[in-house]
């Protein structure tokens, strides 16, 4: 043997006892690992022994089974994407002032006060729309307290209460 290989082979002999001595140290600070398959490794493995098994038996039935998966699979993707697409409605912030208690024990008893909701952006017209320039038709349905507000196309406001009354 040469000095060199005799040193390569002192050289692995130490490494190894190393190692051991390593492993031993470890073994005793931590205690030894064994490790056992848990039971559900084994019957998963059973089951998809068992699924080749049939599909190798009836081919035309599994190629059935598959292709309904893939077509409900897609069908629910494409449902997704529909719905995902949909408009979103459009959310507006509203504020509510409760009404004033209604005196009932006035002569004559006061009307209802009235309950106002103020919206923070503009929201369905409900008396009409115009043009810019040319008057809203509005026709009260019956005799009492309206409050009309008007928003133009740059967003600027302004309202009225309006009191209507019977001409009898």
């Amino acid at each position: 043997m040469t000095i060199v290989s005799s040193f390569v082979s002192r050289l692995i002999g130490w490494a190894r006892a190393a190692a051991k001595a390593i492993a031993r140290a470890f073994t005793n600070i931590v205690g030894e690992w064994t490790w056992k398959r848990p039971p559900w490794i084994e019957s998963a493995n059973r089951g998809s022994r068992e699924i080749l098994a049939r599909i190798r038996r009836e081919p035309r039935q599994s190629l059935v089974i598959a292709a309904s998966v893939i077509v409900v699979a897609g069908a629910a993707w494409l449902g997704w994407r529909w719905y995902d697409a949909l408009p979103r409605p459009v959310e507006i912030a509203f504020t509510v002032e409760a009404p004033q208690r209604t005196c009932y024990e006035c002569e004559p008893p006061g009307s209802p006060n009235p309950l106002i909701v103020r919206f923070g952006d503009s929201v369905a017209p409900l008396a009409g729309v115009s043009r810019p320039s040319r008057p809203i038709a509005w026709t009260p349905r019956s005799a009492r307290h309206y409050a009309l507000s008007v928003v133009d196309d740059h967003g600027r406001s302004d309202g009225r209460e309006l009191r209507v009354e019977t001409g009898g």
